[in-house]
């Protein structure tokens, strides 16, 4: 089992925890390892602006991402994480796909997951990913 940081409070060290289940189940393709990771009510952005709502339809577009794109690999770094209420918690960061695009290179964005605490577990309830654009000096 992981050591936990003794400076992180339980809760923290929890959602860390949850956190690196979601990347094993990613990076070894298991969609069904995600039912125990988001709330049953859970809705997720993807980076096309695709809206999936509910735990079950995160999971089939998981299954259906690992079926299109086998053996893709994600990575993320944490930013930012706030403590909205004690049962809520907002994390900011990036993430890294390698895989996602047919020449490999990598596709990088930013995130925000929103995790709430229930049944004293943490589960996701909001996920967003984005891909930053670059506008143009008549666009800005």
């Amino acid at each position: 089992m992981q050591q936990q940081d003794q400076t992180k409070s339980a809760d923290e060290n929890a959602i860390d925890v949850l956190i690196a289940a979601w990347l094993s189940a990613h990076n070894s393709g298991n969609a069904e390892a995600f039912n125990d990771l988001y709330a049953a009510d859970a809705d997720f952005i993807g980076i096309d602006g695709q809206v999936v709502k509910g735990r079950d339809a995160i999971v089939g577009m998981y299954a259906q991402i690992f079926a299109q794109l086998p053996g893709n690999k994600a990575n993320i770094a944490l930013d930012s994480r706030q403590f909205i209420a004690s049962e809520i918690v907002i994390d900011d960061g990036t993430w890294e796909v390698i895989g996602f695009v047919p020449d490999g290179a990598p596709t990088k964005g930013r995130y925000t997951t929103l995790f709430r605490k229930e049944d004293d577990e943490w589960r996701i309830v909001s996920a967003r990913s984005m891909v930053p654009v670059t506008l143009t000096a008549y666009e800005a």
